[in-house]
């Protein structure tokens, strides 16, 4: 299982990952959609370190890429499809499994195109929108919702829409640019993602989950333009 006993650190925070994932379906079954939400957060957190860990033990390997993908199905895609589910589209009936069970069944899909197509540990894009992300577009908003409500009643189709267009994103073939590297290098080809990345603390004291919400999502859509915009650039000075 484990052949280098320094990939026991970062395995154990993976499965961190998938706990809290679980431990969210089991909170927002109960209606307390705020825990569950900061739990998918949680899962985030250790999605985020648990690479770092190995990276930085040395102990990244092809078991741990298997272990992180079936950890991220029950950390981002069953909490959150149950999740924005229970929240608001229950009300929609049969509509509403749809949706849910789209986003849960386009996680699943992204996980297994990753893990086929992958030949490179440290890769520098992705295609399509990594599930930990369209799962923090869709908790944020529902965050940011129980946190302020600044969606009207009369504009509530934004919720399923929102879910749509994250679950469609997996699987699209969308360019994704990996999360920075804050050297010197990364930041001359992409200041603004820095920029974002200091914004969000200060839109989360100053504006709570709806200021991160908007902040991240923005983020997202900078990502997508600034990878669409560097394929452009690389196919013209492939064509001189």
């Amino acid at each position: 299982m484990f052949q280098n006993k320094r990939a026991v650190i970062p395995g154990l925070l993976t499965l961190g990952n998938l706990t809290c994932g679980f431990l969210s379906i089991v909170y927002a079954s109960d209606g307390e959609f705020t825990t569950a939400g900061y739990l998918i957060l949680a899962s985030a957190f250790f999605d985020m370190i648990d690479g770092l860990a190995a990276r930085l033990l040395n102990a990244a390997s092809n078991f741990g890429v298997q272990l992180d993908s079936l950890a991220d199905v029950v950390g981002f895609g069953a909490p959150t499809a149950f999740l924005i589910y229970k929240y608001k589209l229950e009300s929609l009936e049969t509509w509403g499994l749809v949706i849910s069970l789209l986003f849960l069944a386009c996680g699943a899909l992204r996980l297994a195109r990753f893990n086929t197509e992958i030949t490179d540990l440290k890769k520098k894009d992705y295609k399509g929108i990594p599930i930990p992300v369209a799962a923090l577009i869709v908790t944020l908003l529902v965050l940011a919702q129980l946190n302020s409500s600044f969606i009207p009643t009369s504009m509530k189709w934004v919720f399923p829409v929102v879910t749509i267009l994250s679950a469609l994103g997996m699987v699209s073939s969308i360019k994704f640019a990996a999360f920075p590297k804050f050297n010197k290098a990364a930041i001359m080809a992409n200041p603004l993602q820095l920029v974002l990345v200091v914004l969000l603390p200060f839109a989360l004291y100053f504006y709570s989950m709806t200021g991160l919400f908007v902040i991240f999502t923005f983020g997202i859509l900078l990502n997508i333009a600034y990878s669409y915009v560097s394929k452009e650039k690389k196919q013209k000075n492939q064509r001189k």
